[in-house]
């Protein structure tokens, strides 16, 4: 009688392009979710991209946004972002703070201008952040008037 396969089996390195049909043909997208798309998958997206790299972090809320919609689309793109820290610097600093971001993100209200701006601004701090310079931060969601973003700086 034959013994059932009971060893883990590693998770395919890239995710088919065929699960992203429905939200390449319905879904928004934008330069920062096709970037995720082209590395989870491992295609390069060349028709989409038009010769532009495909390293596209979000910059913006409407850019999170987006990625969020993929990631809610697709399901199976979440266990697979950590591709992205070897895309750039900002992809890593993004992907790093991934549980912060998309908690602040829940936080927003997508309808209120400020509400947007306020995470545009603390997605901003994060991208541009350096290696040079040791930074903590910490995000304090007090109250529905936003974040607090406190930054301690030391340079080296």
């Amino acid at each position: 009688m034959k013994q059932p396969d009971n060893t883990r089996r590693k998770p395919p390195e890239h995710l088919p392009i065929i699960l992203f049909a429905d939200w390449l043909v319905n879904g928004q997208t934008g330069l920062s979710s096709m970037s995720i798309v082209s590395h989870v998958t491992g295609n390069p997206c060349h028709g989409f991209f038009n010769g532009l790299p495909n390293d596209f972090a979000p910059y913006d809320y409407g850019d999170f946004d987006r990625c969020m919609r993929l990631i809610k689309a697709v399901p199976l793109v979440r266990p697979h972002l950590h591709v992205m820290r070897d895309v750039s610097d900002e992809w890593k600093r993004i992907i790093d703070r991934f549980d912060e971001l998309e908690t602040a993100y829940k936080d927003t209200d997508g309808e209120d201008a400020d509400s947007r701006r306020r995470f545009s601004t603390l997605l901003s701090s994060i991208r541009q952040m350096t290696a040079s310079t040791e930074i903590t931060s910490r995000i304090d969601l007090a109250d529905e008037y936003g974040a607090e973003i406190i930054v301690h700086q030391k340079t080296a």
